[in-house]
């Protein structure tokens, strides 16, 4: 299988993550050029990779032949990136934020039809292997139609969005959220970064999906990097079927005898160059629910493989012009849900419905 030609649009952070991704899976893709307004950091991530470097996107599309673009620059300059990548007839996959307000998500849309282009957005958290093995037994109906749905300091926004409607069903519609926001006064500190902060921004979400589920969840600005907060040690999610339930991957079902039936789920690794990998994930149900990781080839973490995750659908729609797992659709659809909260905060936490 010929690899494929990669542009990188960005050269921060988590454009370096994607890079070390990409070298681990060259035998699928070949980094061709870096692009960075910033000459210096676009010369040195590409000469480190072998690959050519541009501060001018329309040149290197002039220059270069490109399969697909990644799109991985600071989150505000997201939107103009992927711009940038259709515009030049090149498939895309982008990061988050893709755009401020659903105009500017539609304009990628029209672009992608009028250049004949796939998108795939990089929505990372239902990727997470121990979120895959709870979508499996869902899907594999072990504790039922779910009811209900909690993501607690998990993520804020469209990212805990994303992750609730995974367990809901992306194909179920949403109809109504509700949305509260309040900043609260706490004792100046230091974060992790080494900014002080003197307060913090609490949201709650609850949103409604067409057949009556609900999902909510809880976040504050202070969850990631705060010592007056758990960093992320105790964020969680709960789904509540009709047969039974699943508090991070703590799953358990009903039995005749009234008591709580508690069913294990193992986790299978190896090593692969000095790193551990999961292999799968295992319930122990009657019969057996698994999820095996599509990468466990590959020395990657379970923090690399959302990335894997996106590069392998945008190559899956490249080789074979179908639709990518994820696309643009629902991107857009986490990202109306979290601007009708926001817009039902600023009212009082009036309804807001979803057409």
């Amino acid at each position: 299988m010929d690899q494929l030609r990669v542009a990188l649009m960005g050269a921060s952070r988590r454009a370096q993550e994607y890079v070390q991704v990409l070298k681990v899976m060259a035998d699928r893709f070949r980094l061709v050029a870096v692009c960075d307004a910033d000459q210096g950091t676009a010369t040195a991530l590409a000469e480190a990779n072998d690959a050519a470097a541009y501060t001018n996107g329309d040149q290197l599309f002039a220059d270069e032949q490109i399969d697909f673009g990644i799109v991985a620059t600071e989150p505000m300059a997201v939107h103009d990136g992927a711009v940038k990548v259709l515009e030049h007839d090149v498939h895309l996959l982008t990061e988050t934020p893709i755009g401020i307000d659903l105009p500017s998500i539609d304009r990628l849309d029209r672009l992608s039809q009028l250049h004949r282009v796939m998108i795939e957005v990089s929505e990372p958290y239902f990727r997470r292997p121990h979120e895959r093995i709870k979508q499996r037994l869902i899907q594999e109906d072990l504790i039922g139609e779910i009811n209900f749905a909690y993501s607690r300091f998990v993520g804020h926004g469209y990212h805990a969005v994303s992750l609730l409607r995974s367990y809901i069903g992306f194909d179920v519609p949403p109809t109504r959220v509700w949305g509260l926001q309040r900043d609260y006064a706490v004792e100046a500190h230091n974060l992790l970064s080494g900014s002080e902060v003197r307060s913090e921004q609490w949201q709650h979400g609850v949103i409604e999906f067409r057949g009556g589920a609900r999902a909510v969840y809880d976040f504050t600005s202070a969850a990631y990097q705060s010592p007056i907060r758990w960093q992320r040690t105790k964020s969680t999610t709960e789904i509540y079927g009709r047969k039974g339930m699943c508090a991070g991957i703590d799953v358990a079902i009903g039995n005749d005898s009234g008591q709580v039936q508690p069913i294990s789920v193992k986790r299978r690794t190896t090593m692969i160059e000095e790193v551990e990998v999961v292999e799968a994930y295992v319930v122990d149900s009657d019969p057996e629910i698994v999820w095996e990781n599509p990468y466990r080839t590959y020395p990657l973490t379970d923090a690399q493989i959302p990335l894997a995750d996106g590069l392998a659908s945008i190559e899956k729609s490249v080789r074979t012009a179908s639709a990518p797992e994820y696309g643009l659709f629902n991107a857009r659809t986490d990202r109306e849900l979290d601007l009708a909260m926001a817009q039902s905060s600023d009212q009082q936490g009036e309804s807001i419905e979803i057409l």
